[in-house]
């Protein structure tokens, strides 16, 4: 071969040989960089859920959640805590970090509630929301990082309640005391997630007035995006709340945030009233009442500015307007 090919041939394999290795050590380079870039992602979306805070001296659950704008709720749960939630200098808690939700046109705060499966008002309060909670475009809100969101549970709610198998709303506050006795306090839990009776059949086409009082709010939307699912009437502290129906008293608690002392009753025809803001409670889980049987007192529990009751109607789950269905 003459001399003149073999030299051009030995060029061309140097210049091939010198493209393919460029071209190996690029792709070696984009691999290891597209790698660092995931790496990095799956760690900013792992520790941005989470942080972990030694306690200070002064510290309270309350002024941690309020530093780290997460809920008391969730630095609860997401560290076992016990009531009365006592915490010690030195001591290392998880602190849950809330979401962040860029507003959006047509975003509300009723929307955003149910699309993060998150209450109302926790929403309102974590993010310092002023009536009458109208949000602006671009705004950045803060979305309580739940341990039962998270893991799929429920919104706690009293459709969630109606819709439970026990009829019971889970609260951490306060969990109950340890007891000398233990096979009296199974018992006595045992007792109380025993299925309800089934209720009397109706005493009328419509629900009675469950107070005497004044209607200060109805139902249906708000301002703000928010949503009334009952109506509110305004009576005297101590006035006595009826029965709307013949019924099975279902629950009694405040596990619900921002009802306060809470009945539910469940009537025949798959039908339930509410009772919220209730002062004295006068029934519990199981009791027969009777239609206008008196089953608490007016007050003010659940943060509510002045003496009222709360209150629905629903069938099934779904909540109706009460005054369509009670009697004139």
């Amino acid at each position: 071969m003459p001399l003149f090919l073999k030299s051009i041939i030995f060029l061309l394999l140097v210049f091939l040989i010198g493209c393919e290795r460029k071209d190996l050590g690029l792709n070696r380079y984009i691999k290891k960089e597209t790698y660092s870039k995931n790496q990095r992602a799956r760690s900013v979306k792992f520790f941005s859920r989470i942080t972990r805070v030694k306690i200070e001296p002064g510290d309270t659950v309350y002024s941690i959640a309020r530093r780290h704008g997460t809920t008391i709720r969730d630095l609860i749960l997401k560290n076992g805590l016990i009531a009365p939630y006592k915490i010690l200098v030195g001591q290392t808690l998880v602190i849950p970090i809330p979401e962040r939700h860029i507003v959006a046109t047509g975003d509300t705060v009723f929307a955003l509630s149910n699309k993060y499966r998150v209450d109302m008002r926790t929403l309102v309060e974590l993010n310092s929301l002023k009536p009458p909670y109208q949000l602006k475009k671009g705004q950045v809100l803060k979305i309580p990082n739940s341990s039962n969101r998270e893991e799929g549970g429920p919104k706690r709610n009293i459709r969630n309640v109606l819709t439970a198998r026990s009829d019971i709303v889970f609260s951490p506050f306060p969990r109950p005391k340890p007891v000398s006795n233990p096979r009296r306090e199974r018992t006595r839990v045992h007792h109380q997630n025993r299925p309800i009776s089934k209720p009397l059949d109706r005493g009328g086409k419509y629900f009675l007035w469950p107070v005497r009082g004044t209607v200060i709010s109805r139902f249906g939307p708000r301002r703000g995006g928010l949503h009334n699912d009952g109506i509110n009437i305004a009576a005297p502290r101590g006035a006595p709340v009826f029965a709307a129906e013949n019924g099975v008293v279902a629950y009694t608690g405040n596990g619900i945030k921002g009802f306060g002392n809470l009945l539910l009753v469940k009537h025949s025809g798959g039908w339930t009233t509410a009772y919220a803001h209730v002062d004295r409670v006068l029934v519990k889980r199981g009791d027969r009442v009777k239609r206008g049987e008196t089953i608490g007192t007016i007050g003010t529990s659940g943060k509510v500015s002045k003496p009222q009751l709360h209150f629905e109607i629903r069938k099934g789950s779904q909540a109706v307007d009460p005054m369509k269905e009670l009697a004139t």
